[in-house]
């Protein structure tokens, strides 16, 4: 991915996992991006779990994957500017100060 590519993961948006189902949902909310040795990771947490940030390469956060017989996304992007950048900067730096 180049330095002048869009990303294509909208940030502060509410992604859906492909294993969801109507009576476990399973919602993430993105809180950033992250780049280590060269590869591009998206940060996020699970609104079932919202005391932990999870990270995956974007390459797999964007990928299609299997369901039976068809393609999916792994997340389906369902709705965006869920929380302010203020919110999110919050939950980062309470997530960081927990970690120390």
């Amino acid at each position: 991915m180049s330095k002048t590519e869009a990303l294509p993961v909208e940030l502060r948006a509410c992604y859906e996992h492909f294993k969801s189902r109507a009576d476990k949902r399973k919602t993430y909310t993105t809180l950033g991006f992250s780049a280590v040795e060269g590869s591009v990771d998206v940060l996020y947490i699970a609104d079932y779990d919202p005391d932990r940030i999870y990270r995956r390469p974007i390459d797999e956060f964007t990928e299609m994957t299997m369901v039976g017989d068809r393609h999916v996304p792994r997340f389906t992007l369902r709705e965006t500017d869920v929380i302010s950048v203020e919110e999110r900067d919050l939950v980062l730096d309470e997530l960081d100060e927990d970690s120390e």
